[in-house]
């Protein structure tokens, strides 16, 4: 079986995917290609920049990428533009697998419609869609709900998301944190979607509570001095502190010494892959209610759920975890299970090619009792 990946540029939550296809399919039988390799600013953020034969550089490689589209058993793609070569490769009988992020975030959400280019998709997709082999994995059940509405690969979908590696084992001497405090963390670029302000007013509250908290915040971005400001004006103590950005390893190494991962992100966001980081080093996570991870979370399980952009609700899910250090752990401890049984990508990429197995062979494909690549 030969399976490529077409993407917009390379996107490392994804890689772990890739590969773990390979190690089941051959590495010569996979293949990612990019528009645009990975940009300065996102090795810059920490993360890895990725090399080999595995790539292809779709525009100035376009024979290679060409050949592969043609002649792969299975194509998935995130490149919403591609529908041209979509079709093509439909009216030959040829399987596809679109996947995405949210169609409609806000702030605009639905409004989006009225944007002649956004429309023109609506409408190839919605055409598109009465081809067999066509398929979705959307990323989190928001994104899947974005285009069943418009009958867009209705009940052909495989519930699906980011799939960062399993946890590091590596713990950073420079970099652990003090055992003795319930250790918050958040990281990730400093902008207004992500909502780390409501963080911040949310932690002040909860510190007064209880004096054994300490906040660390990891990123840079134009709020850092906003979010600085309302730390310094709530917090006298001084229990927190903001870093700049750190690599992926060491940020690893971090989140496997603190407790609680928090997630305030609006609804802008896309699925947030540093909450599968998170979960894999063992951290509680507290998701907001508009982001795509939160189709890994059963709340008051393995994490909880807050009501987006309310302050109170977020400190109501911080309050329930610091009093308690036995839900503490458990929440800890489930975390971790989640990813390590189900949310992984060698997971994904096992049921993945069981799922293209059954489709290829005409056979129905359902499996009972998982949230990873269930049939939606």
């Amino acid at each position: 079986m030969k399976i490529l990946y077409a993407g917009k540029n390379i996107n490392h939550h994804q890689v772990p995917f890739i590969k773990s296809l390979m190690d089941i399919v051959g590495v010569e039988n996979v293949k990612y290609s990019s528009i645009k390799m990975i940009e300065q600013e996102r090795l810059e953020m920490g993360f890895d920049q990725f090399e080999g034969d595995w790539l292809i550089d779709s525009i100035h490689q376009t024979d290679i990428f060409n050949q592969w589209w043609e002649q792969s058993d299975i194509v998935i793609t995130n490149n919403r533009e591609y529908y041209h070569l979509i079709e093509e490769r439909l009216r030959k009988g040829r399987m596809v697998f679109l996947t995405s992020e949210r169609w409609f975030k806000e702030p605009e959400g639905l409004l989006r419609l009225f944007h002649p280019h956004i429309l023109k998709l609506v409408i190839k997709y919605r055409r598109l869609s009465k081809y067999h082999d066509f398929y979705y994995l959307p990323q989190g059940y928001f994104s899947y709900n974005d285009i069943a509405r418009f009958g867009i690969l209705e009940n052909r979908a495989f519930s699906f998301g980011y799939l960062p590696p399993l946890c590091s084992n590596q713990i950073s001497g420079t970099k652990v944190l003090d055992h003795n405090r319930i250790n918050i963390i958040w990281a990730g670029s400093l902008i207004r979607l992500k909502r780390v302000d409501l963080l911040a007013k949310a932690f002040c509250r909860i510190h007064q509570k209880y004096p054994n908290t300490y906040l660390t915040i990891i990123g840079q971005g134009p709020e850092k001095e906003h979010i600085n400001s309302i730390l310094n004006n709530g917090d006298p103590t001084g229990s927190y502190r903001i870093m700049n950005f750190v690599s992926n390893s060491e940020l690893r190494s971090i989140m496997n010494a603190a407790d609680i991962y928090v997630f305030p992100s609006n609804g802008a966001e896309g699925w947030g892959a540093v909450v599968n980081e998170a979960m894999s080093e063992a951290c509680a996570v507290i998701l907001s209610s508009k982001v795509g991870a939160i189709s890994m979370i059963k709340d008051g399980y393995n994490g909880l759920i807050f009501k987006d952009g309310n302050e109170k609700s977020l400190c109501e899910s911080l309050l329930r975890i610091c009093g308690n250090s036995e839900y503490l752990r458990t929440l800890k401890n489930n975390a971790k299970k989640t990813i390590v049984d189900e949310w992984n990508p060698d997971i994904a990429a096992k049921r993945f090619i069981d799922i293209c197995t059954n489709l290829k062979s005409n056979r129905k494909y359902e499996i009972s009792g998982v949230e990873l690549l269930k049939r939606i």
